[in-house]
C-alpha cells in the first residue's frame, strides 16, 4: 500500500517494475499517468521514512485512457464511456503537450510536440 516491495521494505517499486493490486484484488494497469502518481507517492514516502513520519497510502486515480490509432484517430475510455475519432486524437496530442511541458522547458517541449505530431500525421 506504500509502494514498497513485499519482501524488502527498504525498496520502493513503481511503474512497469511494480505489480500493484487494488482493494478489490484487481491488478492496476501499467499506465504513464499512474507511474507519475506513484513517483509522487514514493517521493513523499521516502522523505517521510527519513524523517520518521507517517507514509502516504497509494490510491490510483485513472483519469481515462486514450489510445491513438494512426495519425488522426484515437479511442478514449473511462469506465463505461467510450469516445473515438479525430477530436479524441487532438485531445491526446494536447495531453502529450501538457506532459512534455511538465518535464521540459517550454521551447523544447513545443519542438518535441510538433516533431512527434508530424511523425504521427505522416504515418497515417
Amino acid at each position: 500500500k506504500y509502494l514498497q516491495s513485499i519482501e524488502y521494505k527498504n525498496i520502493f517499486v513503481i511503474g512497469d517494475s511494480a505489480e500493484i493490486v487494488n482493494t478489490e484484488k484487481r491488478r492496476i494497469p501499467m499506465l504513464a499517468q499512474l507511474a507519475v502518481q506513484q513517483g509522487k507517492v514514493v517521493a513523499f514516502n521516502l522523505f517521510s521514512e527519513l524523517k520518521s513520519r507517517t507514509k502516504k497510502v497509494y490510491e490510483p486515480s485513472i483519469k481515462g485512457v486514450i489510445i491513438p490509432l494512426g495519425g488522426r484517430y484515437a479511442f478514449f475510455k473511462k469506465g463505461p464511456i467510450i469516445l473515438k475519432g479525430f477530436w479524441i486524437w487532438v485531445l491526446r496530442r494536447i495531453v502529450d503537450l501538457r506532459y512534455a511541458i511538465s518535464i521540459l522547458p517550454l521551447r523544447k517541449a513545443l519542438m518535441k510536440w510538433v516533431h512527434d505530431t508530424n511523425i504521427f500525421m505522416g504515418n497515417d
